[in-house]
């Protein structure tokens, strides 16, 4: 009995402060099977009433959405400079007016972030600081809102000593050390002196705001194999904005603050790879890392075994003869689709065949267990690419330096 309502496709129902009736809540998937047009559904504190007060948990189909501050290169676009980032030479020899005009932009952004609130308050006033100052306004906000989350309201309150401890952490952190959430947790409540704090409220602060999105975890791959990882041993904010409105409550020197935007950056950008969907993913794994290998450190890794380099690292720490590598978009569509399955295990029947034959060709001992000289192959790993080629890598165990020349020619 809506005024003006049209059951449609091109019609948008929209229920709002759908908290306060549960009746209305519960309703959904009823109203979602029976109306034609398009259903939203908002409100606020969902997670303080879902499964009491009549609300009944959430069943059938259900979507999840990560709500992301905006990227750098959806930063460029608003500025007219998207087709600028994206075509630019990353080894010098662009434009030097190209590359003034992208540092600019990168220069603001990594002052002001990616909220939209801030990012618009830049366009309104092209000032840093008046868009820093919505920044601390949004801090605000989420606190008086967490408040509504905790049995105890005080709990919000160590929020700002979460925000500058961490960022501390993040610039003091010794090469490697990455102390994960425990320490952070045990170290704020020692030195907390404006509230008397105990670890238990300490970790429900550190755990919601990783919930919110405000802070996000970095794993570790020990010895730099992205196979062995340990979790949540760094972290980082999501927001290169907030790092350098939180920075300038702390005593950090100028140098530590500079470092630590950067790294913020970096690691957002990189975190994007992992936003897609597992068939689409173009890495393997599930949140950035960094890596300390010997004496050398890497502040992130990411690995791709769509490309040869990363099959060359497998086939080096390989147990098997010969090693097949597959993207997880191959294993995801082989599994959905038989007649592509069977397709593709023909391909490596014929890469398998066309092995046996590089074997005899160049007098290795076969794969398969057929000598033919005096050298032999160590191991064999076959690689199918993305753009259909096949890339063939050899581990060979003694060979003259002919025979290796005969090889990378083939």
């Amino acid at each position: 009995n809506l005024p003006g309502y049209k059951d449609s496709r091109d019609t948008m129902l929209i229920i709002d402060e759908i908290q306060t009736s549960a009746e209305v809540y519960n309703s959904i998937r009823d109203l979602r099977r029976d109306l034609n047009c398009d259903i939203a559904v908002t409100g606020s504190y969902l997670g303080t009433i879902l499964g009491k007060n009549g609300f009944l948990l959430p069943a059938g189909t259900l979507a999840f959405i990560d709500m992301s501050a905006i990227s750098f290169k959806e930063f460029t676009r608003i500025f007219k400079a998207e087709k600028l980032l994206e075509g630019i030479d990353l080894y010098g020899s662009g434009n030097q007016e190209q590359y003034n005009r992208l540092n600019e932009l990168y220069g603001i952004y990594r002052q002001i972030g990616g909220y939209p609130e801030v990012v618009k308050r830049y366009i309104k006033t092209k000032s840093i600081e008046d868009s820093q100052l919505e920044i601390g306004n949004l801090l605000r906000i989420f606190k008086r809102e967490s408040q509504n989350y905790f049995s105890q309201p005080r709990e919000a309150e160590i929020f700002e000593s979460v925000y500058t401890s961490a960022l501390e952490e993040m610039c003091h952190e010794k090469r490697g050390t990455g102390k994960g959430y425990l320490e952070l947790i045990g170290k704020i409540a020692r030195d907390n002196t404006s509230l008397i704090v105990n670890k238990d409220e300490v970790a429900n602060a550190v755990v919601w705001l990783t919930y919110a999105g405000i802070l996000c975890k970095c794993d570790l791959a020990v010895n730099g194999d992205i196979r062995n990882i340990s979790r949540s041993r760094r972290m980082y904010f999501s927001d290169c904005g907030l790092v350098a409105y939180l920075s300038k409550m702390t005593t950090l020197d100028e140098s530590a603050i500079e470092g630590i935007l950067t790294e913020t950056f970096v690691f957002n950008e990189l975190r994007l790879l992992f936003h897609h969907g597992i068939a689409e993913r173009k890495v393997i794994g599930s949140n950035v890392c960094f890596s300390v290998y010997g004496q050398y450190e890497l502040d992130f890794m990411v690995a791709d075994f769509d490309k040869g380099d990363n099959a060359k690292d497998i086939l080096s720490r390989g147990t098997k003869e010969v090693s097949v590598i597959f993207s997880s978009s191959e294993l995801e569509k082989m599994a959905s689709d038989e007649k592509y399955e069977k397709e593709y295990m023909e391909r490596v029947q014929g890469a398998l065949r066309m092995s046996e034959q590089i074997n005899r060709e160049f007098g290795f001992t076969s794969a398969f267990g057929e000598k033919s000289g005096s050298s032999e192959i160590n191991k064999i790993g076959i690689s199918f690419n993305s753009d259909g080629t096949t890339s063939f890598f050899a581990e060979l165990e003694k060979s003259s330096a002919r025979q290796r020349e005969r090889i990378e020619k083939a």
